[in-house]
Protein backbone atom coordinates (compact mmCIF):
# COMPACT_ATOMS: atom_id res chain seq x y z
CA UNK A 1 0.00 0.00 0.00
CA UNK A 2 1.76 3.38 -1.12
CA UNK A 3 1.27 6.15 1.13
CA UNK A 4 0.73 10.22 0.94
CA UNK A 5 2.60 12.68 2.69
CA UNK A 6 -0.02 14.44 4.07
CA UNK A 7 0.08 17.06 6.27
CA UNK A 8 -2.85 19.29 5.18
CA UNK A 9 -5.22 18.68 8.07
CA UNK A 10 -5.16 16.44 10.72
CA UNK A 11 -8.48 14.70 8.67
CA UNK A 12 -6.64 13.92 5.69
CA UNK A 13 -4.56 10.83 6.87
CA UNK A 14 -7.90 9.30 8.10
CA UNK A 15 -9.70 10.27 4.73
CA UNK A 16 -6.65 8.43 3.10
CA UNK A 17 -6.99 5.44 4.74
CA UNK A 18 -10.99 5.14 3.99
CA UNK A 19 -9.91 5.41 0.39
CA UNK A 20 -7.46 2.91 0.79
CA UNK A 21 -10.12 0.67 2.39
CA UNK A 22 -12.42 1.35 -0.44
CA UNK A 23 -10.33 0.65 -3.26
CA UNK A 24 -8.87 -2.63 -1.58
CA UNK A 25 -12.63 -4.04 -0.98
CA UNK A 26 -13.00 -3.56 -5.01
CA UNK A 27 -10.38 -5.27 -6.06
CA UNK A 28 -11.91 -8.53 -5.70
CA UNK A 29 -14.92 -7.85 -7.64
CA UNK A 30 -13.51 -7.19 -11.45
CA UNK A 31 -10.23 -7.44 -12.97
CA UNK A 32 -7.96 -4.14 -12.78
CA UNK A 33 -8.04 -2.76 -15.95
CA UNK A 34 -5.02 -2.59 -18.09
CA UNK A 35 -5.06 1.59 -18.69
CA UNK A 36 -5.10 3.97 -16.62
CA UNK A 37 -6.65 6.74 -19.18
CA UNK A 38 -6.58 9.99 -16.78
CA UNK A 39 -5.73 8.61 -13.82
CA UNK A 40 -2.19 8.22 -12.41
CA UNK A 41 -3.14 5.20 -10.76
CA UNK A 42 -5.05 2.00 -12.46
CA UNK A 43 -9.19 1.72 -11.55
CA UNK A 44 -10.97 -0.97 -10.66
CA UNK A 45 -14.45 -1.23 -11.72
CA UNK A 46 -17.48 -1.95 -9.35
CA UNK A 47 -20.98 -0.73 -9.66
CA UNK A 48 -22.27 -0.01 -6.28
CA UNK A 49 -24.69 2.85 -4.93
CA UNK A 50 -22.81 5.78 -3.07
CA UNK A 51 -23.84 9.16 -2.02
CA UNK A 52 -22.31 12.32 -3.47
CA UNK A 53 -23.35 15.66 -2.01
CA UNK A 54 -22.38 19.51 -3.29
CA UNK A 55 -19.29 20.27 -0.63
CA UNK A 56 -20.52 23.84 0.35
CA UNK A 57 -20.48 26.11 3.60
CA UNK A 58 -24.08 26.04 3.55
CA UNK A 59 -26.08 22.26 4.12
CA UNK A 60 -26.61 19.89 1.39
CA UNK A 61 -29.09 16.69 0.40
CA UNK A 62 -27.46 13.82 -0.71
CA UNK A 63 -28.09 12.81 -3.96
CA UNK A 64 -27.67 8.70 -4.82
CA UNK A 65 -25.50 8.01 -7.46
CA UNK A 66 -23.77 4.47 -9.05
CA UNK A 67 -20.01 3.94 -8.77
CA UNK A 68 -18.35 2.99 -11.76
CA UNK A 69 -15.11 2.29 -10.79
CA UNK A 70 -12.13 4.22 -8.36
CA UNK A 71 -8.64 4.06 -7.72
CA UNK A 72 -6.43 6.06 -4.88
CA UNK A 73 -6.61 8.97 -6.61
CA UNK A 74 -10.46 9.30 -7.76
CA UNK A 75 -13.86 8.41 -8.96
CA UNK A 76 -16.47 8.11 -11.77
CA UNK A 77 -19.83 7.64 -10.97
CA UNK A 78 -23.50 8.06 -12.86
CA UNK A 79 -26.19 10.19 -11.15
CA UNK A 80 -29.15 12.09 -12.37
CA UNK A 81 -27.84 15.71 -11.91
CA UNK A 82 -25.09 17.51 -13.99
CA UNK A 83 -22.39 18.56 -11.29
CA UNK A 84 -19.97 21.77 -12.42
CA UNK A 85 -16.27 20.81 -13.07
CA UNK A 86 -14.08 22.25 -10.75
CA UNK A 87 -17.21 21.92 -8.14
CA UNK A 88 -16.19 20.08 -4.42
CA UNK A 89 -18.33 17.41 -3.16
CA UNK A 90 -18.15 15.17 -0.73
CA UNK A 91 -18.66 11.28 -1.41
CA UNK A 92 -19.81 8.71 0.82
CA UNK A 93 -18.36 5.46 -0.30
CA UNK A 94 -19.47 2.84 2.57
CA UNK A 95 -22.98 4.24 1.95
CA UNK A 96 -24.34 1.72 4.51
CA UNK A 97 -22.04 1.86 7.00
CA UNK A 98 -22.69 4.72 10.25
CA UNK A 99 -19.12 5.27 10.74
CA UNK A 100 -17.19 5.41 7.76
CA UNK A 101 -16.36 9.32 6.58
CA UNK A 102 -17.13 11.28 3.86
CA UNK A 103 -14.24 11.89 0.96
CA UNK A 104 -13.84 15.12 -0.69
CA UNK A 105 -13.10 15.52 -4.08
CA UNK A 106 -13.14 18.04 -7.24
CA UNK A 107 -15.20 16.93 -10.04
CA UNK A 108 -13.19 16.58 -13.26
CA UNK A 109 -15.62 16.43 -15.81
CA UNK A 110 -19.11 15.70 -16.19
CA UNK A 111 -20.50 13.95 -19.50
CA UNK A 112 -24.17 14.01 -20.20
CA UNK A 113 -25.58 10.00 -21.09
CA UNK A 114 -29.00 8.59 -22.30
CA UNK A 115 -30.03 8.00 -18.84
CA UNK A 116 -28.49 11.17 -16.62
CA UNK A 117 -24.64 11.93 -15.97
CA UNK A 118 -21.65 10.16 -16.09
CA UNK A 119 -18.87 12.19 -13.27
CA UNK A 120 -15.54 12.25 -13.07
CA UNK A 121 -13.75 13.31 -9.69
CA UNK A 122 -10.68 13.75 -8.31
CA UNK A 123 -10.00 12.97 -4.43
CA UNK A 124 -8.32 16.16 -2.85
CA UNK A 125 -8.02 14.67 0.50
CA UNK A 126 -5.04 16.74 0.86
CA UNK A 127 -6.98 20.04 0.37
CA UNK A 128 -7.18 21.91 4.16
CA UNK A 129 -10.66 23.57 2.88
CA UNK A 130 -12.00 20.98 1.39
CA UNK A 131 -11.19 18.35 5.07
CA UNK A 132 -12.62 21.76 6.95
CA UNK A 133 -15.66 21.34 4.77
CA UNK A 134 -15.76 17.57 5.07
CA UNK A 135 -16.07 18.10 9.03
CA UNK A 136 -18.94 20.54 8.59
CA UNK A 137 -20.86 18.00 6.50
CA UNK A 138 -23.68 16.94 8.17
CA UNK A 139 -23.15 13.08 8.70
CA UNK A 140 -26.26 10.94 8.23
CA UNK A 141 -26.54 7.13 8.52
CA UNK A 142 -29.08 5.63 6.18
CA UNK A 143 -28.82 2.33 6.98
Amino acid sequence: MASIAVTAHPLAEVLQREVVRYVETAKPFRQLRSTMNRRGTKRHDRECPIFVAALAHEATKDRAATLRNISRDGLGFHCDAGLKPGSLISVKLFWSDPHSHRIPARVKHCEIEQEGFFVGAEFVITDAEACKLIERHHARWYG
